[in-house]
């Protein structure tokens, strides 16, 4: 995976295999967690990261702050996010539409198979 600054000037690289050991990496997560570390004065993004449940998750970093989060949900199981603007309300967009609002430092949600998820704050 590239960590690229908007513009692609590339900031950090880190490569991992997709493979058995990255999906128990995020498995012992327990959830999905966008930049919970990453210094606050750092642009960052990913995209099409697979991980584990069967998601493939985007999101970038910028201002301080996450600024987007994209799931994809590959099988159609629960998705367990700890959220990434802790505090606020997050709302679900499924496939483009307005689905639900979530809160909480973690929470659930489940996804058909083939799903887009978009998180946004309310």
């Amino acid at each position: 995976m590239n960590l690229t600054r908007p513009g692609n000037k590339q900031i950090a690289i880190l490569r991992c295999a997709q493979d058995d050991s990255t999906e128990a990496f995020f498995r012992s997560l327990g959830s999905l967690r966008f930049f919970p570390v990453w210094a606050r004065d750092k642009e960052a993004r990913f995209g099409n990261i697979r991980a584990y449940g069967t998601f493939l998750i985007s999101s970038e970093f910028a201002h301080g702050k996450v600024q987007r989060v994209l799931i994809v949900s590959e099988k159609g199981k629960p998705c367990f996010v700890q959220n990434p603007w802790p505090g606020k309300t997050v709302v679900l967009y499924r496939n483009g539409w307005k689905a639900e609002s979530v809160n909480g430092p973690q929470f659930k949600f489940h996804t058909p198979a083939g799903e887009d998820i978009a998180l946004r704050l309310e």
